[in-house]
């Protein structure tokens, strides 16, 4: 099956979260690939302030951008996957051109 190109941006929550951002990037990359995707670049972006802020207690996010190739099925995985996860603030899967 054909293979295409991704980007995913996800802002990261580490409110309530004990260990370091590091193992947090190691679970999301596990997930990737565990549910079929190559991984071929993970940048880290870093601390940013929202333009919008919809919770007064949450005005920044850690901004992670993954890019990997996988089938078309997998980016409805991944954002199923991720969906009821308190780590993960917002995700955005966006195919490369």
């Amino acid at each position: 099956m054909k293979r295409n190109c991704y980007k995913a941006t996800i802002v990261l929550d580490t409110r309530n979260y004990s260990d370091s951002v590091e193992s947090l990037v190691d679970k999301l990359k596990d997930t990737f690939v565990a549910l079929g995707s190559q991984i071929s670049d993970v940048e880290r972006i870093g601390q940013r302030n929202f333009e919008r802020i919809t919770d007064k207690n949450f005005q920044s996010g850690i901004y992670v951008r993954i890019s990997f190739e996988a089938e078309s099925t997998v980016p409805e995985l991944i954002k199923d996957r991720f969906a009821l996860d308190k780590t993960i603030n917002r995700m955005m899967i966006e195919r490369c051109k």
